[in-house]
């Protein structure tokens, strides 16, 4: 049985992903964090090529770069080892 591959172009880098997959079920089973919550964000924004400044306000209180600098620092943790590399960086370039 083949698998997708974990790298793709960042347009087909959607909610059926396997990345996105593996990130929910490891999620699921476990005490939701703020690193979690930055990440469900970022990815449901994805699809609208990221958030607008005033949804990052309300929603976190914080800058739009703020929000991209703690984004960063969550995609280089524990909370997105399972997101692609193609899938971290769909996250980033909306800045």
């Amino acid at each position: 049985m083949n698998t997708p591959p974990l790298t793709r172009p960042a347009s087909q880098c959607l909610d059926d992903h396997v990345c996105l997959r593996v990130h929910r079920q490891r999620a699921s089973g476990r005490r939701r964090t703020y690193s979690d919550e930055l990440l469900d964000f970022a990815i449901t924004w994805s699809h609208w090529h990221g958030p607008s400044a005033e949804d990052i306000f309300v929603t976190f209180g914080l800058t739009r770069r703020a929000y991209y600098g703690r984004l960063s620092q969550v995609l280089d943790g524990a909370a997105a080892s399972g997101l692609c590399s193609t899938m971290k960086a769909n996250l980033l370039r909306h800045r």
